[in-house]
């Protein structure tokens, strides 16, 4: 009965999910269809198909269950990772900090390629942030990411910002528009088989009585859907076009995970700063402390020393 009235209140997405993985086979089909007998002589995994074999349009039934009771959970899943899209797109769009780490790098490298056919580049590969660190100084004791750091950290603090101002970059990371436009392509696919439903089963009162609330509750999201990925892919255009890079089907994750590490890497530089600068000034406060304590031991001594004299 609840899969006939496809009862949401008796039946969990998970229970419909089980009941459409353990349907009859067609020989099982055939065998209980060729039956005479009194269904009650029947084994109990029997006369569950038997039952089963009963409801119209068993299989459809079921799968469109299946989509009604994932339906909102899909959509918000998938108008979820579109924001994060359109939110990492926004903060890219818009960094200043982004901005001059780029041109900085850009900088750095063509003084290091002059002369060579690399020199007066226009610019680079974003992968190439990640790289930074391989770019060794001729004494081997630091890299070109740690030479950068200092330098911004001493003279242009502003890009230690840019974890905080690409926020949203990791959870963009996730994301890739194939899967993405898979995903909604069957949302778009559950709803066109709905309305066929709907059709093929206008003899069956309750069962297009769910479908079309549904319908009339749900019809327009997945065109919503598909025009807001839209404007996700003309944003990260834009983006891709700031960083000479081209939209793939494993965009954007491939590239905002990218960026996301070199906040990452750019932080540890950070830290690792901080943390010399920690060290330095406690190693220069226990000189200090050793200093008076000298200080304070001579002047002990020399007063101990005037002491005996006086007492002769």
């Amino acid at each position: 009965r609840a899969i006939r009235r496809m009862d949401a209140r008796a039946l969990t997405l998970d229970d419909v999910v089980a009941v459409r993985s353990y349907l009859p086979t067609d020989e099982e089909v055939t065998m209980i269809e060729g039956f005479k007998g009194e269904a009650s002589t029947l084994a109990p995994p029997d006369l569950h198909f038997w039952h089963l074999m009963r409801i119209p349009l068993l299989q459809r039934r079921l799968d469109a269950f299946a989509y009604l009771l994932s339906f909102d959970s899909r959509v918000r899943a998938l108008r979820a990772s579109i924001k994060n899209i359109q939110v990492a797109c926004a903060e890219v769009l818009g960094s200043n900090h982004l901005r001059f780490v780029l041109a900085t790098v850009l900088g750095v490298g063509n003084t290091l390629n002059e002369g060579t056919f690399a020199g007066n580049a226009r610019g680079f590969k974003v992968e190439t942030l990640l790289r930074l660190g391989d770019v060794k100084s001729t004494d081997g004791k630091t890299d070109l990411m740690k030479y950068l750091a200092s330098r911004f950290y001493n003279e242009f603090p502003e890009p230690f910002a840019l974890p905080s101002s690409l926020a949203h970059a990791s959870d963009a990371a996730k994301e890739n528009f194939l899967e993405l436009d898979r995903e909604i392509g069957l949302v778009v696919e559950g709803m066109d088989s709905i309305a066929d439903l709907v059709l093929d089963a206008e003899q069956d009162c309750v069962l297009t009585g769910v479908l079309e609330a549904f319908r009339a509750r749900t019809a327009e999201q997945p065109a919503a859907l598909l025009a807001s990925m839209d404007v996700a892919k003309l944003e990260f255009d834009k983006v891709a076009i700031l960083l000479i890079e081209e939209r793939t089907d494993a965009s954007p994750g491939v590239l905002f995970r990218v960026l996301f590490n070199f906040c990452e890497l750019l932080e540890r530089c950070r830290n690792s700063i901080l943390q010399r600068e920690a060290e330095e000034v406690a190693k220069a406060e226990r000189k200090t402390k050793a200093d008076e304590k000298q200080k304070a031991q001579e002047l002990k001594a020399a007063e101990k020393g005037r002491a005996g004299l006086l007492a002769r």
